[in-house]
């Protein structure tokens, strides 16, 4: 996210002329012929990237990798003409990763991973589903009285934008059995970059194949 911020400023700040790439160029090759050990420091980074376009690269290396923010940086996304969003649906690639990993992903909504047989692997820090006690390492055993399957929750959570009762999650932890009421009320959520059509798109760019 740090570099894809720096090759997005460098694009900005050139007009186009310069991007990333000659800095990788610049700083991470070589004459050619036998590999060799080349040992740099911070202030090296920063000064082949002023070469490159010129900028406070120091502050900006030093804010980031030194940031206790609560998210990731998004400024190159945001730089690159995209926006971080929300969308009921889920997308391909989540679908793959979850089919892939054997597992319900509920982060984004009432902040639980679960396992498709009901484990529950992680439950987001001051998401609705911690602040109402579920806890990792207890498995999901009914969702509103009914048996849980991923599709029995996945249709509880959905149902949630409509309904302002509690998702009701009875849940299995050791030898004892715990209801916990979620007030949350938001439907399926899940992320997803949009299109921000007030700025250029310099992420296709950036992804774009090379020659």
């Amino acid at each position: 996210m740090i570099w894809l911020d720096a090759d997005t400023l460098i694009r900005q700040l050139s007009k186009g002329t310069r991007s990333l790439d000659d800095f990788c160029r610049a700083f991470l090759g070589g004459p050619g012929g036998a590999p060799a050990m080349k040992t740099y420091e911070f202030q090296d980074v920063a000064a082949a990237l002023n070469a490159v376009q010129p900028y406070d690269w120091s502050g900006f290396l030093n804010e980031r990798l030194h940031s206790t923010a609560a998210r990731a940086p998004l400024g190159g996304i945001e730089r690159g003409g995209w926006k971080l969003g929300y969308t009921p649906e889920r997308s391909e690639w989540w679908k793959a990763s979850e089919q892939y990993r054997k597992e319900v992903d509920l982060s984004y909504s009432i902040g639980v991973r679960l396992k498709e047989d009901g484990t529950i692997t992680d439950v987001a820090y001051e998401g609705p589903a911690r602040k109402a006690g579920v806890t990792p390492a207890t498995k999901l055993i009914a969702v509103n009285n009914r048996e849980f399957t991923p599709t029995v929750l996945r249709e509880a959570v959905k149902a949630t934008a409509g309904n302002q009762r509690p998702l009701e999650l009875l849940v299995k932890n050791g030898e004892y059995y715990e209801v916990h009421r979620i007030d949350y009320h938001g439907g399926e959520r899940y992320p997803r970059l949009l299109r921000d059509d007030a700025k250029p798109d310099l992420m296709s760019q950036v992804l774009a194949p090379r020659g």
